[in-house]
């Protein structure tokens, strides 16, 4: 089956599980629900949600990671022209789209005053909904395809919090270009991203458009029971896999997104997996670029580019572009990129220009054709498994508590940690604990408990550079110093 953009993305899903009806689209530990079986539950979903107000103007958001009622929210949401929400930072981005409704499998202890709570419960079942009749999809109102419908959070290249607005029509686009890494009723796929996020968003919408499956978590033996041949997480959340297994079978492919890859990282990562997509993309363009990583004779190991469908391009200050081994600036063009930010903190358009994404990266193409990312154009973006942030956010938040005046953050230097730390300069006569927690909760609040600094520790003055902005390096090197003294004294 071949999909086109120009039908609602629910239209889609119906459309595709028409043509395999009785296979699995989810695998969970107990059961498997067809692609019937989900199209039932979105419709239910659809009808609950409608008599929930839900409709086109609302915005929703999971605070739920159970998987059949995250795709099945997914999907209504599409078909009642209402907006999604992603997690974590984007609900405190909401600019002109503020968050109506919120979805629960469990009763929350403090509702959200502000937003209507929705609890999913056994009367959400198709059974007791549809009640054996034929969902009318002409009930319902016409989609707006070029509308945004799933809110996601990115930084851009500055790392200054920004929300892009993916269309319907985007992601039915984004979903078919990756066609050839989810293969109908042959891909099994798992991923390790939160089921909230962004990039499980991308990759179970395009399993289910292209006629995949999608395998919860579980065990390696489940996976591997369960014929899981992709899986796709962060480098950190696939260099935690525990393969505790009584079988010594590797799966066939691993998608690493959002870190570079170390020679080492790959072939410790190649004892459990055939081969590595290590995937270059962004919220802005969806993937764009994979290396292909393999071991030859189980110990050398061997990388190629593959393109994609996108234009990445290795360009000069002027914007010329670049041979194979020079350096350069990397930008990005395709049929789906996104063409403006509903919420831009810096107010800064420039890395979308002239129809191209500039994701900040500093990078060249090898004589492989791999694409090789050597640094980044702005400094002092903290990465948190593909999430970026722009210290100098957290250092204003820290800043705005009474009686800190100055602040500099930054990620751990800890070998493989991703926290957030902080240095702090006290106004004097200021108790500092009690200071400092007042300041982990203000980012707590406006930014989520992953990008709080676990520690926030005093200084005198905070290192800094010519232009007066905090020299994070220094800081890094002051805390190595300090870990390294600490250990030395334990022994």
């Amino acid at each position: 089956m071949t999909f086109k953009d120009e039908y609602p993305l629910a239209t889609v899903f119906e459309k595709r599980a028409q043509t395999c009806p009785d296979q699995a689209a989810v695998v969970l530990s107990d059961a498997d629900l067809t692609y019937k079986m989900l199209l039932n539950l979105s419709q239910s979903f659809s009808i609950k949600l409608a008599q929930e107000g839900v409709g086109a103007g609302s915005t929703l958001q999971l605070e739920t990671r159970d998987l059949p009622v995250v795709m099945a929210s997914l999907l209504a949401s599409a078909a009642l022209g209402a907006r999604l929400a992603e997690g974590a930072v984007t609900r405190n981005l909401t600019g002109a789209y503020p968050v109506t409704h919120r979805i629960y499998t469990v009763a929350p202890s403090e509702p959200d005053l502000e937003t209507r709570a929705i609890l999913i419960d056994d009367t959400w079942s198709p059974a007791l909904v549809l009640g054996g009749r034929a969902w009318n999809p002409l009930s319902q109102p016409e989609i707006d395809l070029d509308a945004p419908w799933l809110l996601l959070a990115t930084s851009g290249t500055t790392g200054l919090p920004k929300i892009v607005g993916l269309t319907q029509r985007q992601v039915v686009r984004r979903s078919l270009a990756v066609s050839d890494e989810f293969l109908a009723g042959k891909t099994r796929f798992a991923a390790l991203f939160p089921y909230d996020c962004r990039p499980f968003f991308a990759r179970s919408m395009a399993a289910l458009l292209n006629g995949a499956t999608l395998v919860d978590r579980g065990d390696w033996d489940f996976w591997i029971k369960k014929g899981v041949n992709r899986v796709s997480g962060s480098l950190k959340q696939v260099k935690a896999l525990k393969v505790e297994s009584i079988s010594d079978i590797k799966l066939p492919k691993v998608e690493v997104a959002g870190a570079k890859i170390t020679a080492k990282d790959a072939f410790d990562i190649l004892q459990h997996f055939e081969a590595i997509d290590d995937s270059y993309g962004a919220t802005e363009t969806s993937k764009s670029f994979s290396n292909i990583l393999t071991l030859t004779d189980g110990k050398t190991l061997c990388q190629k580019g593959a393109p994609r469908d996108s234009v990445v391009e290795i360009v000069d200050q002027d914007g010329s572009l670049l041979p194979a081994l020079q350096t350069g600036e990397v930008r990005v063009r395709n049929a789906y990129c996104a063409t403006e930010y509903l919420f831009n903190v810096s107010g800064d358009m420039s890395i979308l220009k002239d129809g191209y994404f500039y994701p900040g990266d500093v990078g060249r193409f090898t004589k492989d054709g791999a694409l090789e990312i050597l640094a980044r154009t702005v400094g002092d973006v903290l990465n948190f498994d593909g999430v970026k942030l722009n210290a100098a956010v957290i250092d204003a938040l820290l800043t705005s508590v009474e009686g800190i005046v100055g602040a500099a953050a930054l990620q751990s230097p800890k070998s493989d940690s991703n926290e957030v730390v902080a240095f702090a300069e006290f106004a004097e006569g200021t108790n500092r604990l009690q200071t400092a927690e007042l300041a982990r909760k203000a980012c707590a609040d406006a930014l989520g408990p992953k990008i709080t600094p676990v520690r926030i520790w005093p200084i005198n003055l905070i290192p800094r550079k010519k232009d007066g902005s905090p020299d994070r390096e220094e800081c890094a090197n002051l805390l190595r110093a300090g870990i390294a003294k600490a250990s030395s004294e334990a022994q």
